[in-house]
């Protein structure tokens, strides 16, 4: 029989995976020339929010793919809002685009839930690429920089997984080993080279296993893997019962 090639990343049957945003940032300019950018870049912009209330709200109702955060806004502030959002919506994406350069910021918002954070000053097609690798399972922050900031804010090593937490998840053999290799950080293409697999197979069972783990994306998967354990977030040895 022959193999079915895999659709390329980002296709569908020849098309490409619509990704559904959500913008919610307090500056209209700034919002009208982002969705201007996105639209331009095949992205659909289903709403827009000026404040971390009513992007929580029209997140509920719109329920898009990926919303695009901004951390100082009215009446909730992005990062109350992210936990809001990732609370009421885990399966959604949250993507925090803002001008503040500040460590503590990007590991509350990692913390809380967010997929990546940027700055406002990159240029549009950093965002875009952004926001097709994040939609597509793709990394985007780094794991080492996931595990030195949870080693300099937790100053025990992890502990170990206990068998249930993992026996809950009903993970099978195979999504363990793509955790695993999600967690430190390989892309698809070297976790498909390493298990001798297919990139399209790599993708759909990290699919499977975000749904199993209710992340909506890589970085969220890999710092579930360090909290509990998967993976050693310091030395040691990681235990996959």
């Amino acid at each position: 029989m022959k193999k079915e090639a895999p659709r390329k990343p980002g296709t569908l049957q020849g098309q490409e995976i619509p990704v559904r945003v959500l913008i919610a940032d307090d500056h209209p300019l700034f919002r009208q020339g982002l969705a201007t950018v996105l639209k331009h870049a095949g992205i659909t912009v289903v709403g827009e929010a000026s404040t971390g209330h009513e992007a929580l709200t029209r997140t509920k109702s719109l329920e898009p793919d990926i919303v695009i955060l901004d951390i100082r806004m009215p009446d909730m502030d992005g990062l109350q809002a992210l936990k809001a959002i990732k609370a009421a919506r885990p399966r959604t994406a949250v993507v925090i685009l803002t001008t503040y350069q500040n460590a503590d910021y990007l590991w509350t918002a990692v913390l809380n839930g967010a997929a990546a954070y940027l700055l406002k000053d990159a240029p549009g097609e950093e965002l875009v690429g952004l926001i097709r690798r994040v939609h597509e399972g793709e990394n985007v922050l780094d794991t080492g920089q996931i595990r030195s900031m949870m080693q300099e804010n937790a100053p025990e090593p992890t502990p170990a997984p206990t068998r249930g937490i993992l026996a809950d998840l009903e993970l099978t053999d195979r999504e363990k080993d793509i955790l695993q290799a999600i967690a430190n950080g390989l892309r698809n293409a070297e976790i498909a080279k390493l298990l001798d697999i297919e990139v399209a197979t790599v993708k759909s069972h990290t699919n499977h296993l975000f749904k199993k783990m209710n992340v909506s994306d890589r970085t969220q998967a890999a710092l579930w893997a360090i909290r509990h354990g998967f993976i050693p977030n310091r030395g040691g040895s990681s235990n996959k019962a």
